[in-house]
């Protein structure tokens, strides 16, 4: 808030500070009282132009167990995305990314969670999630089939809430016969994106809609005979772990589903300021967190991992299958074609070969199908379905 970002620059000591705290501690506190400023003044503002006229909660996919449900979401002003068609024009598609990346989050929003029929009201924090744990009272329906629960927007300190915004979510929990789960990337793993060219990246991420960004050739078919698994029926499930912001959750969710990816959780990146976390967490660092949350909710489930040679799938994944070393079947990645990158890579996992997990640098999505074969976690009639 911007009295408190003035007391912080006239009461602080700035030699003794300066002389006790690392500068990155230092960075992050400014940053954060920064940004607190600017979202007040910004809210400020809007409020006075009656500019938060339509609120819209938005309710992340959950998942767990019969012993914990981790349930997510967001409360923000609606930029009234429309939904995409193989004919927009490029502006249309900035237009829709640029409102997507540019939010304005709505904080101290009062929300209330029903769930096997108990109510629990909760807090919008300042970059407007809401974010809860919840114990459940009666075993959760599992895969194919979701837990429900509802979302209901009590009150926001702006706009018009005149009768409670109520929304609904899905809890995915694996069912007793899961052989196994499946962890995977999004950005140059299932889409290329280009994340190692800057612009590149921007005119993918820009220019195009979820319609016409294509996944790789056997991508489809690939995670679907994973999640079907050896028997063809034992609903593995899937959670798309990605560096890419909570903001294009919405454009995320429609590619999966309309070049028909299995169903999935989402975990993604808060790209915002916290006073427990830097500005831009690093990309490692956000995997292995979300990651190692996962495997502890399901103790018993192996899994395997997907990602790409681009970034830092490679040396995150490692260090998942050290500090899991009986539960990672497979490491698989996606080899950009970058020989810089592909060196990485092979420098990173030099030193495996004789863990228990099974690594393979692909080039093309059929050759992670056949390693899955050869080892009996999927069906082999799934590789009819590739195209060669």
């Amino acid at each position: 808030m911007i009295q408190n970002f003035k007391d912080f620059l006239t009461n602080t000591d700035w030699k003794q500070l300066l002389a006790t705290v690392e500068w990155q501690e230092l960075s992050k506190q400014a940053a954060l009282y920064a940004e607190e400023g600017i979202d007040k003044l910004k809210q400020t503002v809007q409020e006075t132009l009656d500019k938060f006229s339509d609120v819209q909660v938005v309710v992340y996919r959950g998942y767990g167990s019969n012993k914990v449900v981790y349930l997510k979401g967001r409360v923000l002003k609606s930029k009234k995305v429309t939904l995409p068609t193989e004919q927009d024009s490029t502006l249309l598609n900035m237009l829709n990314m640029y409102k997507r990346i540019e939010s304005d989050e709505i904080p101290e929003a009062v929300l209330e969670i029903r769930f096997q029929g108990e109510n629990t009201m909760l807090i919008s924090d300042h970059e407007g999630y809401f974010d809860i744990e919840l114990t459940p009272n009666n075993p959760l329906q599992v895969l194919p089939h979701t837990e429900t629960f509802e979302v209901r927007l009590q009150n926001s300190p702006v706009g018009q809430v005149s009768e409670p915004i109520i929304e609904q979510g899905k809890i995915f929990v694996p069912p007793a016969q899961a052989e196994f789960g499946i962890i995977s990337d999004i950005d140059d793993t299932i889409i290329e994106t280009s994340a190692t060219d800057v612009l590149k990246m921007l005119q993918n991420t820009f220019t195009k809609n979820a319609l016409t960004r294509v996944p790789f050739d056997g991508v489809r078919s690939f995670y679907r005979a994973l999640q079907q698994g050896s028997t063809g029926d034992n609903h593995n499930p899937i959670f798309y772990v990605s560096s890419s912001p909570w903001n294009l959750y919405d454009f995320l969710l429609h590619l999966i589903d309309v070049h028909d990816l299995p169903e999935g959780v989402f975990c993604l990146r808060d790209y915002g300021i916290d006073k427990n976390k830097m500005a831009v967490s690093a990309h490692g660092e956000h995997k292995i967190n979300e990651i190692t949350k996962i495997l502890n909710t399901y103790p018993h489930l192996p899994f395997i991992l997907i990602g790409d040679s681009g970034q830092q799938d490679a040396p995150s994944y490692r260090k998942i299958a050290e500090l899991f070393p009986d539960r990672i079947l497979a490491i698989y990645i996606r080899d950009i074609k970058n020989p810089e990158r592909l060196m990485f890579v092979n420098d990173v996992y030099k030193d495996f070969y004789g863990s228990k997990t099974q690594v393979l640098v692909m080039q093309e999505t059929i050759e992670a199908a056949r390693h899955a074969v050869m080892n009996g976690w999927i069906q082999p009639q799934a590789l009819q379905n590739f195209e060669e």
